[in-house]
């Protein structure tokens, strides 16, 4: 019975540590990630190309695309945006000045969590890879 048990508590463990990887091969990066908010959707295509499109749809508010340039710092799991909307003001609501790129670079951790990709998985509403 011990052994029964022990056979399946390494069998979980392994599970777990393979399907909550914090390193991503840069090539699984590439694609379309979703954020969803109470007012509307941010959603960011990571292209082969290190170009972004970025497309935020607010509930009541024009729709607003922009694009830019991107970057995987594969030593700490981030991309690096140059050109990104910042849509949230820190305390997961709508930012003032959502709809105006500001310029200087925006970083956003990367994971693979229960063999899903996200972006900024520790923020109140994180990018899913779709």
């Amino acid at each position: 019975m011990h052994t029964k048990i022990t056979s399946i508590i390494a069998v979980l463990a392994t599970l777990i540590l393979f399907g909550c990887s914090g390193n991503v091969p840069v090539d699984k990066i590439y694609g379309t990630y979703k954020a969803v908010y109470p007012f509307g959707t941010e959603t960011i295509i990571l292209q082969s190309s290190g170009d972004f499109i970025q497309t935020v749809a607010v509930a009541g508010q024009q729709e607003v695309t922009t694009s830019g340039k991107w970057k995987y710092d594969s030593n700490d799991n981030r991309v690096n945006f140059e050109g990104l909307l910042i849509v949230l003001d820190g305390f997961g609501q709508l930012r003032n000045g959502w709809n105006e790129a500001k310029s200087g670079i925006s970083s956003l951790t990367i994971e693979k969590n229960w063999f899903r990709i996200t972006m900024a998985s520790a923020a109140p509403y994180p990018y899913l890879k779709q």
